[in-house]
């Protein structure tokens, strides 16, 4: 089943800026409300798919500092005002002053949410958009939706496309990974007949308990997160896919049906190069590309699902994890960060188990592979 997990601000500017603070990589502004100019106090603001994030004090201003330079997109929100997003790249330390002016949700868009209809009803389609939305591996069973109360859906018999609506950031609760991931669902659609699902928003995530992380949870975020699309670009851009684990393959359908591999493997240099700036690389491919992870099998889950019966023969490896991906038709290349971050992820198509995977299995950008205690005995 083809996927698209989208997390897009809606500009991009690009820091250059000599305001040096220090070394230190700095966002600081003020959220006000675009009408009025009133100031909007404890405004949530944070970096899409991190761990990063703070609140606006009492007078609407924030001040956020990041680790390095790169590509940050800053979301903020306020219950009742349209998401406000950004794309910042940090190119040198600076501190980049932004101007938050929030637009009020409109009554067309309030009147979409609110749908009139039976609790039965509400709770098939909040079943049924649970499972695409968690997804139905072991992180996704292990996760709930807190706040399932702000959900709403609509079902067109027509077109046979189901939709979902919140009307405040879902908060989930990810009990195998031990994070509570706050999600601003901008957007969700299944499209039944077509047999694949979309959606889009921007989370954040924050520590399950605080103080040591338990050894089960750095465990399992390993998991998560090796073989990843996340990884398998950061190692891309750092030339280690094979140290890391990665085989690369070309494939292409052929008129009339079937699939051509090519099955030498592809070395990573000859569809990688240099970016716009020293920043970013790009992926240039034609037709199909397999990714295979060696390191992890494909989880038993995955088997089970309908999509995924489409790609299993008989010579599939299951000891081994597999993804392809697809340029969309009006894109020629896949720009990247060295933190594994995609600048358009909107430029391809994922299948396979990066399909498969759902926000239960995401993880921060900023994450880092951490030794287990066992693991670290073993060294010894």
């Amino acid at each position: 089943m083809k996927s698209l997990r989208i997390l897009l601000p809606s500009f991009l500017l690009l820091c250059t800026s000599a305001l040096l603070a220090q070394g230190k990589y700095v966002i600081e502004g003020v959220v006000t409300d675009a009408e009025s100019g009133e100031t909007l106090p404890f405004a949530s603001v944070f970096i899409a798919s991190t761990t990063y994030g703070v609140a606006s004090d009492d007078k609407g201003k924030f001040s956020l500092e990041l680790p390095a330079a790169g590509t940050y997109d800053l979301i903020i929100s306020f219950t009742g005002y349209e998401t406000f997003a950004r794309s910042i790249r940090f190119l040198e330390p600076a501190i980049v002053p932004i101007e938050a002016k929030l637009v009020t949700k409109s009554r067309e868009v309030v009147g979409a949410v609110v749908t009139s209809v039976d609790a039965a009803t509400w709770k098939r389609r909040l079943a049924q958009f649970k499972l695409e939305f968690l997804g139905i591996s072991k992180n996704g069973m292990a996760s709930k939706i807190l706040n399932e109360e702000v959900l709403n859906f609509s079902y067109d018999r027509e077109t046979d496309t189901f939709e979902a609506f919140a009307y405040e950031a879902l908060i989930i609760e990810n009990k195998n990974l031990g994070y509570r991931v706050r999600y601003l669902l901008e957007g969700f659609r299944l499209h039944s007949r077509e047999g694949y699902s979309s959606f889009y928003g921007f989370a954040s995530f924050e520590e399950l308990k605080k103080g040591k992380v338990a050894e089960k949870y750095i465990k399992e975020r390993n998991v998560a997160y090796l073989g990843s699309q996340e990884h398998f670009f950061s190692a891309l851009y750092a030339g280690t896919t094979r140290a890391e684990g990665y085989e690369i393959y070309r494939a292409k359908d052929m008129e009339g049906g079937g699939r051509m591999f090519d099955q030498n493997q592809l070395r990573a240099k000859k569809v990688v190069s240099q970016g716009d700036n020293d920043q970013t690389k790009k992926l240039e491919f034609e037709d199909i590309l397999y990714i295979y992870y060696k390191k992890e099998p494909m989880p038993k889950e995955y088997y089970g699902t309908s999509g995924a019966a489409l790609t299993i023969s008989r010579g599939d490896d299951i000891e081994t994890q597999k993804s392809w991906i697809i340029m969309r038709e009006e894109e020629t290349a896949i720009h990247f960060e060295s933190n594994g971050y995609v600048v358009n992820p909107l430029s391809f198509f994922s299948y396979g188990l990066w399909s498969f995977e759902k926000v239960a299995d995401m993880m921060p950008l900023d994450y880092q592979v951490t030794p287990t205690e066992k693991s670290k005995g073993r060294k010894r």
